[in-house]
């Protein structure tokens, strides 16, 4: 089953967006989001939930991601217990669990956004 878009998220978003990132984003990230503002569906073995960009902060508040996962940003989950998160040091993605959220727990899944739809393709 393909990844299932949403509409292409709209410039103010984008723009407001990048302007409050004070950390690397994975290299192809904004341009996917600039054309589907999240994403959601069946990629190989992993169910993928791409989060559309204004849902971004506010739901990495509420999982208090800086406060378990300190240098971590998350943009999306398998719809269960795994986060998809950025690496703001370097711009990787990586695999955590919500629950035991930790850079012990993180697994490096891809150095780029397009290589980790790669990855849950496989």
């Amino acid at each position: 089953m393909p990844l299932n878009r949403n509409n292409p998220t709209d410039k103010k978003s984008l723009a407001e967006f990048s302007s409050l990132v004070d950390f690397i984003l994975p290299k192809g990230y904004i341009e996917f989001m600039s054309s589907s503002n999240g994403a959601e569906g069946q990629l190989s073995s992993t169910y993928f939930v791409l989060w559309p960009i204004e849902d971004l902060f506010s739901l990495n508040k509420e999982y208090h991601v800086d406060e378990f996962a300190p240098g971590f940003f998350i943009i999306g989950s398998d719809g269960g217990d795994t986060a998809f998160a950025i690496d703001k040091e370097t711009g990787e993605l990586y695999e955590m669990p919500f629950i035991g959220m930790s850079r012990e727990e993180a697994t490096l899944r891809a150095k780029d956004f397009s290589g980790l739809l790669e990855t849950l393709e496989r």
